[in-house]
């Protein structure tokens, strides 16, 4: 028998081996820029189901009889029907809606492609039902194939994005109080869950169209699995914590640093039994890498993913350190109606955080030998800790501006559970009156209503009324089949509007003027934005350059919408077109290389169909 296990661990071992650098060489070596594309089109949709597939069956095989006994007990369904009835209270705070834009629209899109199509891509329809247009999204897919997944079960709505939010942070609340429950003790986990509730950033997420509250539920859990694994390290327990590990990683970009505290946890584990223990699933885990690896490689190929101003520095640079620190003490320390966050969770959280670190400095072995989840709460509290950090080295992590903040999420979350954890162990050497302490936590609570009730962090995001605007014109127009030309067009994608690009639209002048004439579209507009500014004591508007229209497109203004101080948008009608004029921008050459043309024999089905 001896003999036997030592054969099948070579085998493993050896086909681990084959694995890894299978995966290695198909990810960055073997394929052109090409076939990676085919690839991640191909293979991106299935590898996101199988990664849920597989963490649901680990987790199974792993935890069955501890989910049993859980479920069995009436307590923890008590704690289920709170934890929905808290994310009821955040929902209803700002009400289902997409918060950051562009993203989340983006995500959707992809969930909408991947729904009829099974295509991870995102996509303008310029014709009829012929999608022109398509693009891969730099986000990893796990969030859009759950929302796709809704879909396929209620059919598509834009709303289900929301509504998956719901659930998602409905199950986020369960883990946090069950984890911290399991960890440290009841009291520890009401704090958390209670402070949770007074956080805008997780507020904002419940209700929003993006994956934050994923990414932080797969943080939690993926925290949850490691201890489990570190106090009971069976082969089966090391098969889920690596799926969920995974699964974090196709969740966010950045979220792929928190494989480094799971495997350096897992080495630790090994150098202790002296015994490298892998199975099978272990062997397929660099396989499951190759989507993201294709991605990557794929999107760092062309200048339109890097929308970024990079001053010199490029994209991560330590350089940017001392202003971003700046910036995020505004975000954590500051009072401002304008950023989603509460001050009174986030200060105490950091001093929190502080307190234990210096604890843990001094008395480290000693809360080592005497709690061995310990080992575990430091590497991840590095591994956020280093998150944080690379957000700051980012040339866009400036963590008071609402469109990033949410990339602070991890952090914040450790400082709830920092703030919780020290608050329990004051009252504990304190023995004070619990009530005290739940009045501390209340104090927070009560910081964060006059927050949600304005929402200022998502209402002042002048974009959310340029699109309202836009689709109630759309709505106004009568019954016929419309082209909409605008700077961002997943939102037209997403309600079904026929949209390109208006560097699309400026480069097919041709192609759009014959379908106008043989009434392919009954009117073609465009949707552009620009600012005023006084010259001589007159106000002069100017269309900002990546808005501009060819000079042969004859336009008329329908509407013009003021969106902010000294900027306007304004919805233009195409009346006319000239052969002759000479064009406001020079033409591009040719299309973004992330931009491919519908098949030839699919246009020429659709161009067959017409009557």
């Amino acid at each position: 028998m001896s003999y036997l296990r030592s054969l099948k661990s070579l085998w493993l071992h050896l086909l681990f081996s084959i694995s890894a650098t299978v995966a290695i060489l198909l990810g960055f070596v073997a394929l052109n820029l090409e076939q990676s594309e085919a690839g991640y089109k191909f293979f991106g949709y299935w590898n996101a189901v199988a990664i849920l597939f597989l963490l649901l069956f680990t987790i199974y095989k792993a935890y069955y009889k501890q989910l049993y006994r859980w479920a069995t007990r009436k307590s923890n369904w008590i704690v289920v029907l709170i934890a929905i009835v808290c994310t009821t209270f955040l929902y209803t705070r700002e009400g289902g809606g997409f918060k950051i834009l562009f993203d989340e629209p983006n995500l959707s899109l992809v969930a909408k492609n991947i729904h009829k199509e099974r295509l991870p891509i995102m996509t303008e329809s310029s014709v009829m039902e012929a999608k022109r247009i398509e693009a891969i999204d730099k986000r990893p897919l796990l969030f859009p194939v759950l929302l796709a997944t809704v879909h396929d079960l209620t059919g598509f709505r834009i709303e289900n994005a929301f509504y998956l939010n719901f659930l998602l942070t409905a199950l986020f609340l369960t883990i946090l109080y069950n984890c911290i429950e399991s960890i440290a003790n009841r009291q520890t986990a009401m704090f958390a869950v209670l402070l949770a509730l007074s956080t805008p950033l997780i507020e904002q997420s419940s209700s929003s169209g993006g994956f934050a509250i994923l990414n932080i539920t797969l943080i939690l859990l993926s925290f949850w699995l490691a201890c489990l694994y570190w106090n009971t390290p069976t082969l089966q327990r090391l098969n889920v914590l690596l799926v969920a590990t995974v699964a974090l990683a196709h969740t966010r970009y950045e979220s792929a640093i928190f494989t480094i505290p799971v495997l350096a946890l897992i080495l630790v584990q090994w150098m202790r039994s002296k015994k490298i223990e892998l199975g099978l699933i272990a062997c397929i885990i660099p396989l499951l890498f190759l989507t993201l690896a294709w991605q990557f490689r794929y999107t760092a190929s062309d200048e339109f993913y890097k929308q970024y101003q990079l001053e010199g520095g490029g994209l991560f640079s330590l350089s940017y350190i001392p202003e971003n620190l700046s910036n995020a003490s505004k975000f954590l320390f500051g009072f401002d109606f304008g950023l989603a966050n509460n001050p009174l969770v986030s200060i105490p959280g950091c001093i929190s955080l502080v307190i234990l670190v210096a604890i843990f400095v001094g008395k480290g072995r000693k809360l080592v030998e005497k709690d061995p989840n310990t080992l575990v709460i430091l590497f991840f509290v590095i591994a956020i800790l280093g998150h944080l950090l690379l957000i700051l080295s980012f040339t866009y992590g400036q963590l008071n501006d609402p469109l990033v903040s949410r990339l602070g999420l991890p952090f914040i979350l450790l400082t709830v559970i920092a703030f919780a954890y020290l608050l329990d162990l004051l009252q504990k050497h304190a023995g004070k009156p619990r009530f005290l302490f739940y009045a501390v936590v209340g104090i927070s609570f009560a910081g964060a209503l006059p927050l949600y009730s304005k929402s200022w962090y998502t209402n002042r995001n002048h974009f959310h009324h340029r699109i309202a605007w836009v689709l109630d014109f759309h709505h106004s127009l009568p019954l016929g089949n419309y082209l909409f030309a605008n700077y961002g067009t997943n939102f037209l994608e997403l309600h079904d509007i026929n949209n390109m690009g208006i560097d699309k639209v400026n480069n097919r002048f041709e192609a759009i003027k014959l379908h106008s004439e043989m009434g392919t579209y009954d009117d073609v507009f465009f949707v552009q934005s620009g600012f005023m500014k006084n010259v001589d004591g007159e106000f002069v508007k100017t269309i900002l350059p990546s808005n501009q229209v060819d000079d042969r497109f004859i336009l008329r203004i329908e509407e013009e919408l003021p969106t902010h101080a000294f900027n306007f948008t304004r919805i233009s009608k195409v009346v006319g077109y000239k052969s002759d004029a000479s064009r406001t921008r020079e033409n591009d050459q040719g299309e973004l290389q992330i931009h491919k043309d519908i098949d030839p024999k699919a246009y020429r089905d659709w161009l067959n169909s017409l009557p």
